[in-house]
């Protein structure tokens, strides 16, 4: 056969990394730190809603074992949602974002998703509550007003800040393509600086001076924009071993201090919420930063671990939308038996709660995957 006749077939990725198309299941090339990165992320994500209650609670109110390790693996599962947007920029900006070709189609493949789940999590909060996410009776009226808040589901934000994300994707991309190393450097750096660094000085001169607060703000770089843009630099970059090092020990350095703080100073409600949103940006880089370097070794691209994250890599975005309803099943017995964090000693039921979710979810995206129209709700 002459190499004019040969059919090539072309691998395409989707927005989260997976491949497009009856063959995307056996693709033959993936990239192993971004599969690694949003399995990781989608199982964080699970875990912050599998122990809300332990990690949600002051001090005091709870055994101390238990408060210690829920908040301590709260610092971890923090980091889920911006993993996934970082994710996101490095497949988003790395190619040319044309309005003509594909833009409005990506918008869609989010905006559907979108509203099917939303609705789908109106009509499950007016079977079993039969209020929504406002607190008003669950109608038309009052559905759309949820939607258009994002007061239907905590976890929908997502959709909201990466469709707002994409909007600005050829902007950014154009940006991006021209802009030099240090003109990247100093983007990062101001944001940094917006969402790190000034809220942490801002609050300690309101304090120092006794004003509410201080009336300056970086309005032109928010924290969203920030992953989105940080994880195309990061994703384009080597990582070296040492740094990797570093960046793990200075992880765990910081959680067990947002921990600490958090148990042994008094009235630390407020602190505690305000470290780790101020933490996030260090924490999120840092943990980015390790998981990329495994995912890049050839010990991890020729382990049998990478062949299985490469499949479920496939189903996060999916896992993400229908986990929710899943734990919600487990806490509401409706598979003839109740599992959550109370179940057992939190140690063991925090994780099992939220690896029987993940693994439900999973098996659950997949069977729905293999619908007619599921590509739409489930992309």
């Amino acid at each position: 056969m002459s190499s004019t006749n040969k059919k090539v077939r072309i691998e395409k990725t989707d927005n989260w990394g997976g491949v497009i198309g009856k063959d995307k299941a056996h693709a033959k090339k993936r990239i192993g730190w971004i599969d690694l990165i949003r399995v990781t992320s989608a199982f964080l994500v699970i875990v912050s809603h599998a122990s809300y209650q332990y990690w949600a609670a002051l001090p005091g109110t709870i055994p101390d074992s238990y408060w210690l390790f829920t908040n301590f693996t709260d610092t971890f599962s923090r980091c889920a949602v911006p993993l996934f947007l970082m994710v996101s920029g490095y497949l988003i900006l790395k190619k040319p974002n044309s309005l003509k070709h594909g833009y409005f189609k990506r918008l869609l493949k989010i905006g559907i998703p979108l509203v099917v789940w939303s609705v789908i999590h109106l009509v499950i909060q007016y079977h079993y509550r039969g209020v929504d996410g406002m607190g008003n009776p669950v109608n038309v009226y009052n559905g759309i007003r949820c939607i258009l808040t994002g007061n239907v589901s905590e976890h929908l934000w997502f959709l909201y800040a990466i469709i707002s994300l994409y909007i600005a994707a050829p902007i950014l991309h154009s940006y991006l393509k021209s802009a030099s190393r240090e003109n990247k450097i100093y983007f990062l750096l101001l944001w940094g600086c917006a969402c790190f660094l000034w809220p942490i000085i801002s609050n300690v001169l309101a304090m120092l001076f006794e004003i509410k607060k201080v009336n300056f703000n970086f309005y032109i770089v928010g924290e969203n924009l920030g992953f989105f843009v940080a994880g195309y630099f990061l994703g384009h970059r080597t990582i070296n071993p040492k740094i990797c090092f570093l960046c793990l020990i200075s992880f765990f350095i910081i959680a067990v201090t947002i921990t600490w703080v958090g148990f042994y100073v008094s009235e630390t409600e407020n602190m505690r919420t305000a470290l780790a949103l101020y933490l996030r940006i260090p924490l999120v880089l840092m943990l980015f930063v390790v998981l990329k370097y495994i995912g890049d070794t050839n010990f991890y691209k020729h382990s049998v671990f990478s062949v299985g994250t490469s499949r479920l890599a496939l189903l996060t975005f999916g896992i993400y939308l229908v986990h929710i309803p899943v734990t919600y099943a487990f806490g509401k017995n409706l598979f003839g038996f109740s599992l959550n964090i109370h179940t057992f000693d939190p140690w063991f039921s925090q994780p099992l709660t939220a690896g029987i979710v993940y693994a439900i979810s999973a098996l659950t995206v997949w069977m729905l995957q293999k619908l007619p129209l599921a590509r739409w709700i489930l992309p």
